[in-house]
């Protein structure tokens, strides 16, 4: 745990050593805007090279936000998260197998109240992850029960972003690093020891519920604006 805390507070005076370059002028970001990058994208992906799954038509992401605030410069703010996975396999009657249900709630906390080159952004979330299936986890040969297994789990996550505006680029810039656990007890006996209960993110959801062993490796295109964010 030590060593944990030591690395993160390394992160932290690298990211503001870094503000010292190309800061001026600086934009603040408000933090709904903070959270919509926080947030993962929706999406549709094409299949180029699909990992050891078996051929996808399609995997599609739909996160839609709710925020939850007292006005818009609040430095405290609430977000509500439904979000849902689905994948449709390239088999017959194009079956859509065991969707990711991940409803979340984040709590978000600006700690810097008037940021001069740069802005730092506390994150707290609670998050359940099912698939929505009934069936037992093993099938009778101690395999994982893929098409009927159940598969859920329980965590959170707490982590910091740090944003600057970079005068070369003129864009705003956006690191994070956050620690995903999950409790002891929060999720199906089953899924201990294979499993991972402590995640350390600096990017987005690495798996898909009970599919956890497998991996997707996709191309995405698509259009980004201030008041669209869809990718394909």
């Amino acid at each position: 745990m030590n060593k944990l805390i030591v690395l993160l507070l390394a992160v932290v005076l690298f990211l503001q050593g870094m503000s010292q370059q190309n800061v001026n002028p600086f934009h603040p970001v408000n933090l709904a805007a903070i959270a919509e990058v926080n947030h993962t994208n929706n999406y549709i992906t094409i299949p180029i090279d699909i990992g050891n799954l078996a051929p996808l038509l399609y995997e599609a992401n739909i996160v839609p936000i709710f925020f939850i605030r007292k006005r818009k410069n609040a430095r405290l703010m609430g977000v509500l998260t439904p979000q849902v996975i689905i994948r449709m396999y390239q088999k017959e009657s194009f079956p859509v197998r065991t969707p990711s249900y991940i409803p979340q709630i984040t709590i978000y906390y600006a700690l810097t109240a008037h940021p001069v080159s740069y802005q730092y952004t506390l994150f707290g979330r609670f998050t359940h992850h099912s698939n929505g299936q009934e069936g037992d986890f093993y099938l009778p040969d101690s395999n994982i029960n893929l098409i009927l297994g159940n598969f859920a789990t329980n965590f959170v996550q707490t982590g910091l972003i740090y944003n600057r505006f970079n005068e070369t680029y003129n864009a705003a810039q956006f690191y994070s690093t956050s620690l995903e656990v999950h409790p002891h007890g929060w999720s199906l006996e089953e899924m201990y020891g294979k499993y991972n209960m402590v995640r350390w993110h600096n990017s987005g959801m690495d798996y898909y519920n009970i599919y956890f062993n497998e991996k997707t490796e996709v191309i995405r295109f698509g259009i980004m604006t201030e008041k669209l964010r869809f990718y394909i």
